[in-house]
């Protein structure tokens, strides 16, 4: 079976961003092309200007440049590969701007074709693979990422933060929906709770139909705050010990890792503007800054707690198992604040609650619902998984090894639990209990020990040579005194010297 390359992975994540992009929200109703409208080849020929062409050109710019470095990887030749290349992203082009003469809310141009394509050219004439660059990068990146289980770890950890920040993904780069976006941003930390607060309490007075909902926004959002401390003290505590297996540990991994945090908190923040439905929140980059900073300074202080064991293992291993389950057990707290809020509990509501469920599977996922699924989904599966996760690593830690059937309990249990959530749901004003949430955490369970039992092997089997390696290592800084004319130098004293130094 052939192996993709990390290059391939790329090209096939991006294009499916691209279609999902492009496609969103997935209105399809019928051919709405006017009659009497110029078409070429079914799809409307329309001017477009020149932010909208700006706009395509860099959404297939990189496209071409991944797909030149994996032609070029596989050794086709510039012109070949070129030609290749502007075929796919013309087919890729067409087929997208075809679909959406379907849609109602996306306006199908032949110009976006043109457009695309050329961004795929300059993507093909920016990307050189044959330069010193693009050839070091391959290695360095296998070196320090795949070569190591923590690098690993924090990497599938900063790509997960990164997807659940920025779903549902309904992203544009469309210059007047940036300008609106810019424009709607809260830029003052704690701006939008303030403006929650201040709705909640005018819904309260005025006895308005507001009621329901506000207080569940208002909750929703202090619980987004919430995650985004603990995702990112996740985050740091991750980086730290990656910088401390791969060089040691010292004050200045803890500053390179606020920095990074920071960064990459501010980034994350940042590139929300680009997305609809999550926009732009300047308390976000103060809490998930906050968090980066409690991770790494948390981070000695637990290395410390476990090892103050008095030489015992049993006793560290207690203490490590202690530390996950604590963490399994805020997690699942946090998981039943998101389906208890806004804490209201209301007996008339129970009435109709049989009527209010979605008793058949997937059927939020409507198209008008779309993205607010996906956002929703993608949430608790990331949670749940990181419960699964933490129990898994629980028992892996304890020496017991999870076969097929703790996968499956775990995963039924999970659903258990969230099926009695849903139930509470209920008596809450404004919540739908649904049956899909109950799926999504029992497949979002298992998922997370297959996973951590996956890595845990992984980096079993790399432990031992990483063992090794500074064993290799040996240096003697040994000063052996010049002799002297016609005398010989004893070697009593150099061995010594040889075995005191080893010693040290």
């Amino acid at each position: 079976m052939r192996r993709f390359h990390w290059i391939d992975i790329l090209t096939f994540a991006y294009a499916a961003f691209i279609v999902y992009g492009s496609l969103l929200p997935f209105d399809f109703s019928g051919y709405k092309v006017v009659p009497g409208q110029a078409t070429l080849l079914g799809i409307p020929v329309i001017s477009t200007g020149l932010p909208d062409a700006m706009s395509n050109i860099a959404l297939y710019l990189p496209l071409g440049m991944l797909l030149r470095a994996g032609f070029s990887r596989r050794g086709h030749r510039v012109l070949g590969a070129g030609i290749k290349i502007l075929l796919m992203a013309g087919v890729l082009s067409f087929c997208i701007e075809l679909l959406q003469t379907f849609t109602q809310t996306r306006l199908a141009s032949f110009a976006d074709v043109v457009c695309n394509v050329l961004g795929a050219a300059v993507g093909v004439g920016v990307c050189f693979p044959e330069s010193r660059l693009f050839k070091s990068f391959a290695p360095v990146l296998r070196r320090e990422v795949f070569g190591t289980p923590t690098a690993v770890v924090a990497g599938a950890w900063f790509g997960a933060v990164a997807l659940t920040a920025l779903a549902p993904y309904d992203v544009t780069i469309d210059v007047s929906r940036l300008a609106r976006a810019a424009r709607e941003a809260q830029f003052t930390p704690f701006a939008k709770h303030e403006d929650l607060v201040d709705r909640v309490n005018e819904a309260t007075l005025r006895f308005q139909s507001a009621e329901v909902l506000a207080p569940l926004r208002l909750w929703e959002l202090r619980l987004t705050y919430v995650a985004d401390v603990f995702l990112f003290v996740v985050l740091g505590i991750v980086l730290v010990h990656h910088w401390r297996v791969r060089g040691g540990y010292r004050w200045s991994t803890l500053l390179r890792t606020c920095l990074v945090t920071t960064a990459f908190a501010a980034g994350l923040t940042f590139a929300g503007l680009f997305v609809l439905s999550v926009g732009f929140d300047a308390t976000r980059i103060l809490t998930r800054s906050a968090g980066g900073a409690l991770g790494a300074g948390l981070y000695p202080m637990v290395v410390a707690w476990t090892r103050r064991s008095s030489g015992s293992p049993v006793r560290h291993v207690r203490r490590l198992r202690f530390m996950i389950l604590g963490a399994a057990v805020l997690t699942g707290s946090y998981i039943v604040a998101c389906g208890l809020a806004p804490f209201r509990f209301d007996e008339a509501v129970a009435d109709g609650a049989a009527d209010r469920i979605e008793w058949v599977p997937l059927s939020a996922y409507l198209p008008n619902k779309l993205p607010a699924a996906v956002l929703d989904a993608l949430r608790q599966s990331f949670r749940f998984v990181t419960v699964g996760g933490l129990i898994a690593w629980f028992f892996l830690v304890g020496g017991r090894r999870i076969g097929r059937v703790g996968h499956v309990a775990v995963g039924v249990l999970a659903a258990l639990c969230v099926g009695a959530i849903e139930y509470g749901q209920c008596w809450l004003p404004g919540r739908i209990p649904a049956i899909t949430d109950v799926l999504v955490a029992g497949c979002g369970a298992s998922l997370g020990t297959v996973l951590t039992v996956v890595l845990f092997a992984a980096y079993k089997r790399q432990q031992p040579a990483r063992r090794a390696e500074p064993a290799d290592r040996v240096v003697l800084n040994v000063e052996i005194p010049a002799p002297g004319d016609g005398v010989a130098v004893p070697n009593q004293p150099v061995r010594r010297n040889l075995r005191r130094s080893a010693k040290h």
